[in-house]
This record gives C-alpha cells, structure tokens and sequence, in this order.
C-alpha cells in the first residue's frame, strides 16, 4: 500500500525551535527551528519511505472558530520573533525538497489534514500524520497513525486505534467527547470545571458520548452541592481526594481522604485518613486501620514521653556543667 505523510508545520516548527539550542548563521539569523525541522524531515522520509507528503500550516490568526467562541487561543502568548523569522526559510526548505505545502485562511493545519486524511484513506492510501497536536489523535483508524512527538524532534508515539484503547480505554472518535468534558488548556477551551482526563475518561466509559452524559445527568452518582446545588465532583490532588464543586463561582470542597505521615504498624508505609471528626479512621493498603481516638491516645502520650526526655536531658545538662560537687567527686578518682 502506497503511503503519504502530512506534516503540521507549525507544530512541528514549534518542537523543533524548542527542542534545538539557540543556533544562529553568521548573520545572525536563528537556524534552530529550520535545523531541527530538518533533521525530523530526513528521518520521516527515510523511516515511512512515503510516495506522497503534504505541510500544512496556519495562515492566519483567526478562523472560523473564532466566529463560534471568541476567546479560542485567546490565552497563548506571542510567538517569538526568533521563531516568526524562520517560517519563511521552513517553506524554502520544503521548496527545495519538492514537497507541497498548503495554508488557508479560516481554517487551521489541523483542518487540513484532516480533509487530506480522510480523502487519502479513501483513495486506498496508508497515511502516516506527524505533529506534537493531540487534537489529531481522533482521525486514527486501521489505514490512518498519528505521529505525536512526545519529546523534542526524536521521541515518537504512534497513535493508532489500539494504542488509544490501551493508553485511555476509549476510541479515536470519544477524544472529541474527551477533550469537550476536561477542555483544553492550549486552546482556551474551559470543559466542565473539576472534570479532569481521569473523570472524563470514567465517565465515557459508561455513558460513551458528551451528549449522553448530559442526558444523564440526574442518573450519574455523586452529591448535590449543599451551597449552590450543582453536582460535586471528585478531584484527587497530591494525596488529598476531595469533592469539588462543578460550579466556577462555588468554592465549595469537602475532603474524602488524604495520605498522612502516619506509618503503618504492620508493614511501616503511610496510612491514609478517611472522614473528619472523631470518627475519623486511618487505613493502611495492607489491610490495618486504627481509629482516630487511638491516634490522639498515641500522640498524648508520645508527647508525655518527649516531655520526660527533655526534662532528663535539661537535668544531665546541669548535673554535668553546673554541679561543684561531682565536679569534684570526678576530680577526686583521678589516678596519681
């Protein structure tokens, strides 16, 4: 099967500016960008071996998803004027490579593969897409691999139906539904306030779309917000499980349990605290719990015991520095 490889310039470019130290030519003019890109390049053609190739790049600043929500991409900063610089040298270089590249204005690189991918699978080819955009993940099928570089211009995943299942449990098509419940940080795109990859991955292994979540709301189990009334969610943060308020403007939280420094009397590994209160239970993975009311216990009288080893040692410290008299008794069993 003939293959053809599509490019996200920009992406790509990104990576490679990043992942290269700061080169300049004798002029002055920053080649990191250009030269990592190339080096990605050369490898892609040699390893796939492709009959077709196609970049696509983004031309302009808005597209027609700006027209929908206003502040998508409004968060990412300028991009670096060493980078701007070098974009124009990127399609030089494919120039001389013989490759074609494509941008439009309204639509982004993504869009463009997309259409290119979906059109090449239909055309009996393999088509092998590189870019460090996870949004492309969802066009996986048996005839089409996502490229993600996962680190600088080497490291490379390769996105296929299985992989997804075996890294996220779902199919290519539920990273839409995915992406739509947690949102996107890149892309200014807010999700559902405290659902992140993990609840979203639980909640489409069940419900399998956004839509038939929110037809289920009612059905999906958790507590209702004693403040605003909206749904709490589960958040696990550093050790600390908490529920959380899924309203922006509520700051309601309640903590499940949180990992503790308290060690295990059985097997010495950290226990963890669930509830408040004195009812409160600490629980080890091996299988022991104690109470709250035992721990205070143990903490009152590990206090009584320092106190007494303190007030033992502040009475060495002045039996040996401050007493005359077996200062002399010592003195008195000197050898002659």
């Amino acid at each position: 099967m003939d293959k053809i490889i599509l490019l996200d310039g920009n992406s790509l470019s990104y990576r490679a500016f990043y992942a290269m130290p700061a080169l300049q030519n004798k002029s002055g003019l920053y080649t990191n960008s250009v030269y990592g890109f190339t080096l990605m390049l050369e490898r892609m053609l040699e390893d796939i071996k492709p009959k077709y190739a196609l970049v696509a790049f983004d031309k302009g600043k808005q597209t027609f998803r700006h027209k929908t929500y206003q502040d998508y991409k409004g968060t990412r900063d300028k991009t670096p004027s060493e980078l701007v610089e070098q974009f124009g040298y990127v399609r030089e270089l494919l120039d001389s490579y013989g490759i074609k590249y494509e941008e439009h204005f309204d639509y982004e690189a993504d869009d463009i593969i997309g259409s290119y991918a979906k059109l090449a699978e239909k055309a009996g080819l393999e088509v092998i897409i590189i870019s460090g955009d996870k949004d492309l993940t969802q066009l996986a099928s048996d005839n089409i691999t996502i490229y993600y570089t996962r680190r600088g211009v080497t490291e490379v995943d390769h996105y296929t139906p299985e992989f997804i299942n075996e890294k996220y449990g779902l199919s290519p098509e539920q990273i839409i539904d995915m992406k739509g419940l947690m949102g996107d940080k890149s892309d200014n795109i807010p999700g559902i306030a405290g659902i992140g990859e993990k609840t979203a991955i639980k909640l489409l292994a069940e419900y399998k779309t956004v839509e038939n979540v929110l037809d289920n709301i009612d059905n999906i189990s958790g507590k209702k917000c004693e403040e605003c009334g909206s749904y709490m969610l589960e958040v696990d943060k550093k050790g600390t499980k908490m529920l959380k308020c899924s309203s922006p403007t509520c700051r309601n939280r309640k903590v499940i349990s949180r990992l503790t420094n308290l060690r295990c009397d059985n097997c010495h590994k950290k226990m963890t605290l669930f509830g408040s209160g004195e009812n409160s239970t600490y629980r080890c993975v091996c299988g022991n719990s104690l109470k709250q009311k035992e721990v205070d216990k143990r903490i009152k009288n590990n206090k009584k015991d320092k106190a007494s080893r303190v007030d033992m040692k502040k009475y060495m410290k002045q039996e040996s520095l401050g007493n005359n008299a077996l200062r002399d008794k010592l003195l008195g069993l000197k050898l002659k």
